[in-house]
């Protein structure tokens, strides 16, 4: 296959990714200044409704997966059927077994493009509409993290009066449509690529597991870079108190292919065995501040690895991921109880889902200031950790 488009990357002419960063945290203030100014009784009575006690900021980003997922999915929604999504969910669930997983995957790829992938449909904003987004995500299998969250709010709203329910989901809806608008403007010359990848590539990965995956919008990205910025600034005092820090670095950083990392009982080890390698040279820098890092080789077997780190709490994490997958793993963290921060790869370049040839890279820069916990967030805003129910 050939070389394809990369769909985003946060060095753009003569920015540094550094510029990314700055302009994303600039955006996501906005983001939060919106949310606090106009959306304000929408999301406290999403708080006040949980048993658990959630912020504000997470309170407000359940809502944007929600709006913004509903508006790249509803009219594709009608598609799915209760009997089609539970035998593409037991297909999923057979790709734990290594010596099936090549097979079910052309299988399920196959059945999930033609039962999901047809004629599209106007969907008014409403309940109903919502269950059959929820049905049509969850089909998909690719979701996981973004439903846990849009389950609690389905939860919410499905307790309250039918009326006022379209109502608050409207008002989500119209937030993501606004966010969209916004990060567009904002966040826009990163994912300048997105569309055309989607319409010079993607049909290329029909009938592909990774179809779902791949096919991701413009507004998704931006969900992804904002999301992932929120969860930051949600966990950084954790982190700060932490003894001990811990680097996970992707192996499709590496310079050699494949990567010739060591196996050890802490995870895959950097052998250092190319000067020129990013890992290797990352590695290093790290460990003078302190910082080891261990090396993921990719993101389906991040769960399993996390948690040995769940019952260490003097231990927090760095996690890199490409922005398609950062906000679930960052997920995944926060479900587990650990502290932890998490930085962007460059550009996306995993083979398996882009295929690229080149290594991924990241912003030492960046890198270093997360680690040694010196960037210290905007507080111009209202502080919303201190956002009582």
């Amino acid at each position: 296959m050939e070389q394809m488009i990369t769909p985003y990357h946060l060095k753009t002419g003569e920015n540094a990714p550094q510029d990314f960063y700055k302009e994303l945290e600039s955006c996501t203030i906005e983001v939060l200044r919106q949310a606090q100014e106009k959306h304000y009784s929408c999301i406290d009575q999403y708080r006040q409704f949980m048993d658990e006690d959630i912020s504000f900021t997470e309170a407000l980003l359940d809502q944007l997966i929600l709006g913004v997922l509903f508006n790249a999915y509803a009219a594709r929604s009608a598609n799915a059927s209760m009997v089609k999504s539970k035998l593409l969910i037991m297909l999923f669930s057979l790709r734990k077994y290594s010596a099936l997983k090549t097979t079910v995957d052309k299988i399920r790829g196959a059945l999930a493009c033609k039962w999901l992938e047809g004629k599209q449909h106007s969907v008014n904003p409403e309940m109903k509409s919502l269950r059959q987004v929820i049905l049509f995500l969850t089909s998909c299998c690719e979701f996981n993290e973004e439903l846990k969250r849009i389950s609690k709010l389905y939860a919410w709203l499905k307790n309250i009066n039918p009326e006022k329910a379209d109502d608050h989901l409207n008002e989500m809806i119209d937030f993501a449509s606004w966010f969209s608008a916004k990060t567009k403007s904002a966040l826009g010359i990163y994912t300048i690529n997105v569309n055309p990848f989607l319409k010079q590539h993607h049909e290329k990965y029909r009938n592909e597991e990774d179809y779902f995956f791949t096919g991701r919008s413009e507004t998704e990205y931006h969900l992804n870079m904002v999301g992932a910025e929120l969860m930051n600034r949600e966990l950084q005092s954790g982190f700060q108190r932490a003894g001990q820090k811990v680097l996970l670095l992707p192996t499709c950083m590496a310079s050699g292919n494949p990567c010739k990392a060591l196996h050890e009982k802490e995870g895959l080890k950097c052998r250092h065995c190319r000067s020129d390698c990013l890992i290797s040279q990352t590695a290093s820098k790290m460990l003078r501040k302190g910082i080891k890092t261990v090396l993921i080789s990719h993101s389906s077997g991040f769960s399993r690895w996390l948690k040995a780190y769940a019952v260490d709490k003097n231990t927090a994490l760095i996690g890199v991921a490409c922005v398609l997958n950062l906000l679930t793993g960052g997920f995944q963290m926060k479900r587990l109880g650990i502290q932890s921060q998490c930085i962007f790869l460059d550009h996306a370049c995993c083979k398996k889902h882009w295929k690229h040839g080149v290594p991924a890279s990241i912003s030492l820069e960046g890198l270093s200031e997360m680690a040694e916990a010196k960037k210290v967030q905007n507080n111009r805003l209202i502080n919303t950790h201190s956002i009582k129910k």
